[in-house]
């Protein structure tokens, strides 16, 4: 247990010293860029160091979240929540981001309260929302809550119309390192990251889904 709590501290550590210059090389880089014109060369590489900048900044970041939630170290702060609301920030903050040619909807009736910390919900969701747009070639996405008939939860979901899972990818998603795409970008971490936020947040992820018909991301929460 000692050794499992050095090792956590270790990541940590030197994933908050890796981020600042990281930081600053992405920051100068992309200052070099708004300053070529799109004929320059150069341009070309320097665009092309940014998005491996910014890739690995992600990954680093990753491993950040891993560490905190391992150590505990992850801070939350929960307070009284409109799921109307957030669902209403979230589907605003990404008609942009959905690819166009993909059917961007919501599916919001009412609202329920929840007690949860805001922003790493939006995180949870949004991470949602990025792996429907990646797996998701044609036909719709969906944002939307619901408030789970004969309980005291409420759900809130992406789905989408994508690749989907098989039974055996169904099991292992939440694993840690688990792609889907093996030569997709991405460590493999964010949504066992996602299931160490829910479970802080007194939560469950519910998957359903069937291999090339789609997939169903729900954030089951307690409601008031």
């Amino acid at each position: 247990e000692a050794a499992s709590r050095a090792k956590s501290t270790f990541l940590s550590n030197m994933s908050h010293d890796i981020r600042t210059p990281m930081n600053a090389i992405i920051g100068f880089t992309t200052l070099a860029v708004s300053q070529l014109d799109d004929r320059d060369r150069v341009k070309d590489y320097l665009t092309k160091i940014l998005a491996s900048g910014n890739h690995l900044l992600s990954l680093i970041n990753d491993i950040l979240e891993v560490s905190r939630l391992q150590s505990g170290q992850m801070k939350f702060e929960k307070e009284s929540c409109s799921v109307k609301e957030l669902v209403d920030d979230l589907y605003l903050a990404h008609q942009l981001l959905v690819p166009t040619h993909l059917r961007f909807s919501k599916e919001a009736e009412g609202d329920l309260f929840i007690y949860t910390d805001k922003k790493r919900l939006s995180q949870v969701i949004t991470n949602f929302l990025t792996n429907a747009c990646k797996f998701t070639n044609s036909g719709y996405i969906k944002l939307g809550f619901k408030h789970l008939r004969g309980t005291d939860e409420a759900a809130i979901f992406v789905e989408d119309s994508g690749i989907g899972l098989s039974e055996e990818e169904q099991e292992k998603v939440f694993s840690r390192f688990f792609k889907q795409d093996e030569f997709s970008q991405g460590a493999g971490l964010g949504l066992s990251i996602c299931q160490g936020i829910v479970q802080n947040l007194w939560g469950r992820i519910a998957l359903s889904s069937k291999q090339g018909e789609g997939s169903r991301f729900s954030v089951v929460l307690p409601v008031y």
